[in-house]
């Protein structure tokens, strides 16, 4: 009987991983806005509050967007899944079982996936929470956040890249490439600080630090506007980044050229890894 047991659940493993993605395109088939976002993630999502950027930049378009964020300074989606976050008092798994959001957007720890057992951890959680999310009838996202160093080429967060990348076309679901953008960003517009450890350039603060710059985070709010709406962020008015003290404002030629970045890196990584 034990035998058997472990035969039974491989063989429901596998057909849950077989059917999955068709599951997820079912759960997708709607073609409404999301209006209610649950972001998964940890400091690279709260630093400089990406999620208000990213409500500022909704609003100015006319779309309706509240965004709730289940993080945590330093974790992984591992984490996530056993313990509890203020406001909801909930894990994650348990926060999308409770339902109420259109999209849940899922971020894995990036300082893990450069490392092998990192990737083992987003192999074996992701297909949870994908789970978790087709069961409540929502549509999930993938969040590619780059890692908290300071260098941000592209040969160094490979790994990162290729993880996320792997699994948005196994899976079938859309991924924000924000890391993509920061590479193309440090590229084209080097003097400006995409994070806050490079103090030689524009926009730093932290100058200790190894998070985003306010620069850095209107970057991935740009990508991530980008990818959840399917619409250009160029000529967005809003021109900011801010935590609970302070409003860092962006310049404008400076915000332009994100928003530029921001939609030609989605329209490039859309076009290789396409989604429904």
């Amino acid at each position: 009987m034990p035998h058997l047991y472990r035969r039974s659940s491989r063989i429901s493993a596998f057909l849950f991983l077989l059917f999955l993605p068709l599951a997820l395109m079912a759960a997708g088939d709607s073609s409404a806005e999301p209006q209610k976002i649950l972001m998964i993630g940890n400091s690279l999502t709260y630093t400089w509050s990406i999620p208000s950027i990213l409500e500022r930049f909704a609003a100015e378009r006319n779309h309706p967007l509240k965004v709730t964020m289940h993080i945590a300074g330093g974790k992984d989606l591992l984490w996530h899944s056993t313990n509890t976050t203020k406001p909801s008092d909930l894990t994650a798994l348990q926060d999308i079982a409770k339902g109420g959001y259109d999209l849940v957007i899922i971020q894995e720890y990036s300082n893990m996936l450069m490392k092998p057992e990192g990737r083992e951890n987003f192999d074996r959680m992701l297909p949870e929470y994908l789970k978790a999310v087709s069961g409540a009838s929502m549509k999930p996202m993938l969040y590619m956040a780059h890692p908290t160093r300071k260098d941000v080429d592209q040969a160094g967060i490979q790994p990162i890249i290729d993880a996320y990348s792997q699994k948005a076309d196994e899976f079938k679901i859309p991924c924000a490439p924000a890391a993509l953008a920061f590479v193309m960003s440090n590229e084209k517009l080097p003097h400006l600080a995409l994070m806050d450890i490079q103090t030689d350039r524009k926009y730093a603060q932290n100058k200790v630090g190894t998070h985003q710059s306010p620069f850095g985070s209107y970057l991935a709010a740009c990508t991530l506007y980008a990818a959840i709406f399917k619409e250009s962020p160029v000529g967005l008015a809003f021109r900011g980044a801010f935590d609970a003290k302070t409003e860092i404002p962006i310049d404008e030629a400076d915000a332009k050229a994100a928003q530029e970045i921001a939609w030609q890196v989605w329209q490039d990584y859309s076009a290789k890894h396409p989604a429904p």
